[in-house]
């Protein structure tokens, strides 16, 4: 172009240099406002933007600038810290406490109630006997030093026993007698209402409650105690150094023997009671709420009392202790 043609030119037209390219002028579009620098470049040369169903964003008024968008199908915020249910470490804590005080397992041992972790704390279940109804049942009870409770069952030829530790107890069943031997363990035995007991501990207690039949309870230095019951046949509670007592019911075809070496003896019957009574002590004192016993006591050696309650039949009643006082009470 020479000079003449140049004057009518466009005054921004500048001829190009040797050596350059004319740059392709491309169309100016228009760019979203605050566009966030994850969205994808939808504006690029030549490129149109997918299609979309959604209506498109329509600028409200300007009244101090535009609120900035918020990128289309994500959420951004600060992230939070999850919180831990507080009951799954106080369970935590428990479960270790319990297992670190031997409260769940014990020392290891062997047998068929204990588990790969030692000798479970779980109660084991009671045994259970089934004894004939042909004749009444009897019940041996051979003890060292645990307790044995005796309570009336409902039913009538079954006998259970319940231990705090089944190995250290043994049984042996013929026909309708049990006959139970324990070391240590204190026991409790539901027999039926009829039941024979012949029980003897060394130093166990004996309790029985509600059984009606002849008894045989000897203890060494173990108290004695039978009450809501009937005592039947040749029924002994004896004891060497500890206390006796019954409250009850007497069979009128028995004879009834309450001794204690070195306790007291206490015994009460209904006061429609008919028996013979012959009491003694070496050097504790006797007392009757019975008018026609007659009491002769001995100052410090001791006292005696005899005589005749009620209408015939009478069985015979026996109180004797060496060393302690005898009381004969008239149930109310």
């Amino acid at each position: 172009m020479n000079e003449q043609e140049m004057q009518f030119a466009d005054p921004e037209w500048r001829p190009l240099e040797d050596g350059m390219v004319q740059a392709r002028q491309e169309p100016y579009v228009p760019q979203p406002i605050n566009r966030g620098p994850r969205e994808p470049a939808m504006w690029q040369t030549g490129a149109s933007a997918p299609p979309s169903d959604a209506p498109p964003i329509q600028p409200g008024p300007y009244a101090g600038g535009y609120a900035p968008q918020q990128e289309r199908g994500r959420q951004y915020g600060v992230p939070g810290r999850k919180s831990r249910n507080p009951w799954f470490l106080i369970i935590v804590i428990l479960i270790g406490f319990s297992v670190m005080s031997g409260g769940l397992f014990s020392r290891p041992g062997s047998g068929p109630d204990h588990s790969p972790f030692g000798k479970s704390w779980m109660h084991p279940a009671p045994q259970l006997f089934v004894v004939g109804t042909s004749s009444v049942p009897t019940i041996v009870i051979h003890g060292q030093s645990g307790h044995i409770h005796v309570n009336r069952g409902l039913d009538t030829d079954k006998v259970m026993v319940d231990a705090s530790n089944k190995d250290a107890v043994q049984y042996n069943k013929d026909s309708n007698q049990l006959t139970v031997n324990d070391s240590s363990e204190d026991l409790t035995v539901t027999v039926p209402g009829n039941a024979t007991l012949q029980i003897n501990t060394q130093s166990g207690n004996i309790d029985v409650q509600g059984v009606d039949g002849q008894m045989v309870l000897v203890s060494n230095s173990g108290t004695i105690h039978v009450e809501h019951g009937t005592l039947k046949g040749q029924s002994i509670l004896k004891s060497d150094s500890g206390s006796v007592s019954f409250n009850g019911l007497l069979d009128p075809n028995g004879s009834y023997q309450f001794e204690s070496a070195s306790g007291k003896v206490d015994v009460t019957l209904p006061a429609n009671a008919s028996f013979h009574v012959d009491a003694s002590t070496n050097t504790g004192s006797i007392k009757s709420d019975f008018s026609s016993v007659v009491v002769q006591q001995g100052g410090s050696n001791g006292g005696q009392a005899h005589g005749d309650v009620g209408n015939q039949p009478r069985p015979m009643v026996t109180l004797t202790t060496n060393n302690g006082e005898i009381h004969l009470h008239q149930a109310s």
